[in-house]
């Protein structure tokens, strides 16, 4: 699990971030904070998924997507914000599981392709 805390940052210097199979991206932000393409790349493919955790709001950077079966998880007293680009979708292809916030804020497309719960 890479699980990104208070003030902690992502900074790739040469190539990419990889993530092994199972792996899990959490942000546990007590402030706001803006995604990274260093950090939530395009497709996230590992089946731990995206976790959003703690007040700190998140708020994407660009349109993402979790591929099939990668769940996107929205603790209590959490939020995701899609960014403010128009044209920036979110696609998840596994569970969503919301007991915090999900804030659209855009018109960009948002697909859901597995089970949606609203806890």
């Amino acid at each position: 699990m890479l699980s990104l805390e208070g003030t902690a940052t992502v900074t790739v210097t040469a190539g990419v971030i990889t993530y092994g199979p199972n792996a899990t991206l959490q942000y546990n932000k007590l402030a706001a904070y803006t995604a990274t393409a260093e950090e939530w790349i395009t497709p996230f493919a590992a089946t731990g998924g995206i976790i959003i955790a703690n007040t700190g709001a998140i708020t994407t950077y660009a349109a993402l997507t979790l591929s099939a079966g990668v769940p996107l998880t929205i603790n209590s007293g959490s939020t995701l914000i899609t960014g403010a680009t128009n044209t920036w979708t979110l696609t998840v292809g596994g569970t969503t599981s919301v007991s915090g916030t999900l804030t659209l804020a855009n018109t960009g497309t948002k697909t859901f392709t597995g089970a949606v719960n609203n806890q």
